[in-house]
């Protein structure tokens, strides 16, 4: 009688390591999968900025007087985005890569047209609530 009771926490403990796995695995997919997005995991500035620009041009249809400068804007970003990465302190790197959104936000919203700029706020929250809902 002893065994059943071991044997029937090895198979618990089988299939919660089975889940976290599976659920290590999906995790990270979407992450990469996210990443594809704006250029890949290995993407380097330019093409990040290259692929966010052509993704704002579909989406809030950018003017062709936009479009370079939206480029030149998301490749600062980027270039400091990716320095700022190799920070070591967690804290300064999270406060650095807030205040490079919020300067890149600022430079958006004087790029755009005022319903550019809220056609894309729109869409941002509405991206960030369909990843919300993949995470539970």
């Amino acid at each position: 009688m002893q065994k059943q009771p071991s044997n029937i926490l090895r198979g618990i403990q089988r299939i919660l390591l089975f889940s976290i796995l599976i659920f290590t695995a999906s995790s990270m997919q979407a992450q990469v999968a996210g990443l594809e997005r704006i250029g890949g995991p290995n993407a380097t500035p330019e093409q990040r900025a290259r692929r966010l620009s052509e993704i704002l041009k579909n989406h809030i249809s950018l003017t062709p007087v936009q479009e370079p400068k939206v480029y030149v804007v998301s490749l600062n970003y980027y270039k400091n985005l990716e320095a700022n990465m190799k920070v070591q302190d967690a804290n300064a790197r999270s406060k650095t890569a807030k205040d490079l959104n919020k300067r890149l936000n600022d430079d958006f919203k004087v790029i755009l047209t005022p319903e550019q700029y809220t056609s894309l706020q729109k869409q941002l929250k509405d991206f960030n609530k369909r990843q919300q809902r993949k995470r539970k």
